[in-house]
């Protein structure tokens, strides 16, 4: 009990499973100081008051191979509503992140692939598992790739070597370790395999063509080539 102008504070009971989410005035026309506090106060106003507190249910959240925070937050405690943003750990030596898996809650595509997702906690657990994939080497041997190690279903490019200084003609590429299938002849991409790939550059030699009082059509050819030449015209 209270008289007109007396400040009252109120404190909302805990509740096993359940989270404090805000007060109703139900009788009184009191202004509270601060709706969403557990613990607020008002001025008394004259005639009887009725205040209740309202709580949400708390919801399980798991994050797997990661961690996450609540309204910006740190706390095991979420409920329907709460801002979720959940980060996959860093990646284990030799693994890269390969996505999420979830419970409770569909993910867009774009999500899954990300390490640092958010989201609105739904109203029923939700469960997440970082995914890794293990990194094998690609070796090129008279070439490079755009990646040194590479995860299953990864796609890498390489590029042989310009060795034209050393009259040596890029002729195709030879998959000596991996079950890779090559799309594109000299500058080629392949699906990376769960297993370590090794490929080389073969070459052809270039030999100098030189036309004594004619022409060629070439300057340089490998083995094979046709190469038309031109006599000169000589006047007399």
């Amino acid at each position: 009990q209270a008289i007109q102008g007396t400040e009252v504070t109120i404190t909302a009971d805990t509740i096993p499973g359940r989270k404090f989410d805000h007060w109703e005035v139900k009788n009184g026309g009191v202004t509270l100081a601060n709706l969403k506090s557990a613990e607020t106060t008002f001025k008394m106003l004259e005639g009887n008051v009725t205040v209740e507190a309202k709580y949400k249910a708390i919801q399980p959240i798991t994050v797997n191979q990661g961690t996450y925070t609540v309204n910006g937050t740190a706390t095991t405690e979420a409920v329907k509503g709460d801002q979720i943003v959940a980060t996959a750990q860093d990646a284990p030596a030799g693994t890269k992140f390969a996505g999420w898996t979830a419970t409770g809650i569909s993910l867009t595509e774009e999500q899954q692939k990300s390490p640092v997702i958010e989201f609105v906690m739904p109203k029923n657990a939700v469960e997440l598992t970082a995914q890794y994939k293990t990194l094998h080497p690609v070796t090129v041997t008279n070439g490079k790739a755009d990646k040194p190690t590479a995860a299953a279903g990864d796609i890498v490019t390489i590029t042989p070597n310009n060795r034209l200084s050393e009259k040596l003609k890029f002729d195709h590429w030879e998959v000596r370790s991996g079950e890779v299938t090559l799309s594109g002849a000299k500058t080629a991409t392949f699906t990376m395999p769960d297993a370590p790939v090794v490929l080389e550059a073969c070459y052809n030699k270039l030999y100098t063509i030189t036309a004594t009082k004619g022409t060629a059509s070439l300057t340089q050819a490998i083995q094979g080539t046709e190469v038309t030449i031109t006599a000169d015209t000589i006047p007399g």
